[in-house]
């Protein structure tokens, strides 16, 4: 359930974007958020920051570079000129992370990752009981996950990691085409802070393999009302006798290859990080499991977040993220 809803008003010809919260703790974690990103991000300045507390709301100047399928990174996704676009987002990307990149112990991602990971047996309570062994082939690679095993792995993961020091930067948490302005420009603040680097770098994976590209487009439509083109380009997938066919959109391998090695592989670079793909992960199976309830999606869309979760999580095991990204171009070609 959203805890808060989006509006634009409109006071003296002028347009603002407002966000009203149901409570007064998701108020004050966005509003905590948003003044930590902004020491770092270009962000919409705050309207009513005295105010805030006792209106339950945050009131933004409306940026008017977002528009009808125009402004979002997801839009640039639906042209064809995105490569300067690209450039300027890895830019404001690296600089902020080598500047932030440290050990911590609390990471304000919690909210999308440790918190989920601890209700996955209660959101997955049917497939969890059943223990079943799934069988899929992926672009003719053979998967099999055991989704009981996966999930206790997970939780098992989270709970040991709790206390733990992981290498992260500061970041909005939640990186979607949607919270990211062409200008550049960064939207949605409740995760904002100290992010696990591989968290984030989790996110990025998702977004641009299957996430974004066709997922959330899919089951939450009323976000995309005003960027309707994604539609257009919605990338073909067939599921049949146990065998999917997929291929992730070009140009959004595109940006998680060169967003890899601009960004990621720099600030890797930097420190001794030998357990980072198990950090991965952990991660990147909790946006696959923890964002939309998989149980609803379609026989091709479940089909298609639990063959990734096998490869993620069972099938892969990569030296370097570049190496990581070889090996999901390698199976986006079939």
């Amino acid at each position: 359930m959203a805890d808060h809803k989006n509006t634009i008003i409109n006071k003296d010809g002028i347009k603002f974007f407002c966000k009203e919260f149901f409570s007064r703790e998701a108020l004050l974690k966005e509003l905590g958020g948003y003044e930590t990103i902004a020491k770092y991000y270009p962000v919409p300045r705050l309207i009513n920051k005295d105010s805030c507390k006792e209106e339950n709301r945050l009131i933004f100047e409306f940026d008017e570079s977002i528009g009808s399928n125009r402004g979002l990174l997801l839009d640039v996704f639906n042209k064809t000129d995105h490569v300067i676009v690209f450039e300027k987002i890895f830019r404001m990307y690296l600089s902020v992370f080598d500047s932030t990149l440290e050990k911590t112990i609390t990471t304000s991602a919690d909210v999308f990752f440790m918190d989920r990971a601890l209700k996955l047996k209660e959101k997955y309570s049917v497939i969890y009981a059943s223990k079943d062994q799934v069988e899929l082939t992926f672009n003719s690679l053979n998967v099999s996950i055991n989704l009981t095993e996966i999930i206790d792995s997970i939780e098992l993961y989270f709970i040991k990691k709790e206390g733990s020091e992981l290498w992260s930067v500061i970041s909005q948490a939640d990186p979607s085409d949607l919270n990211i302005g062409i200008k550049p420009v960064i939207f949605d603040y409740l995760g904002g802070g100290m992010v696990p680097l591989m968290a984030e770098f989790a996110n990025i994976i998702w977004e641009q393999v299957a996430q974004s590209a066709m997922l959330a487009p899919t089951y939450n439509p009323v976000m995309y009302t005003e960027h309707d083109m994604v539609y257009k380009n919605l990338p073909n997938i067939t599921f049949q006798n146990g065998t999917i066919t997929f291929v992730p959109p070009p140009d959004r391998l595109i940006f998680l290859s060169e967003y890899t090695r601009q960004v990621i592989m720099p600030v890797m670079d930097r420190i001794d990080y030998s357990d980072w793909y198990y950090d991965l992960k952990n991660h990147i199976a909790m946006r696959i499991l923890g964002v939309f309830d998989v149980n609803n999606f379609s026989s091709e869309h479940k089909s298609l977040a639990f063959a990734y979760l096998g490869l993620f999580y069972n099938t892969w095991n990569p030296r370097t993220p570049s190496e990581l990204i070889e090996l999901i171009k390698k199976y986006s070609n079939e």
